[in-house]
């Protein structure tokens, strides 16, 4: 038997959907069971994706923020 490392093909690709509906009572021991079994490469993209989920977030919450900015007089 043939053990080559080998790109693992990622069966859920990350979208910011993923994101948006992860839920506040989601069962924390089951998802690290789940990191746990993904690759370092898994680990990073998802991370990398992550980050620039709340990246793009923080960018449109401040864009809104500036656009409902009323001044008082």
């Amino acid at each position: 038997m043939n053990r080559s490392k080998h790109k693992r093909k990622n069966k859920n690709c990350i979208t910011s959907q993923n994101f948006e509906n992860i839920k506040t009572d989601r069962d924390l021991a089951a998802l690290q069971i789940r990191y746990k079994k993904m690759s370092k490469a898994e680990l990073i993209n998802r991370l990398i994706a992550a980050e620039q989920y709340i990246v793009d977030n923080n960018q449109k919450w401040v864009y809104e923020q500036f656009e409902n900015y009323t001044i008082e007089t």
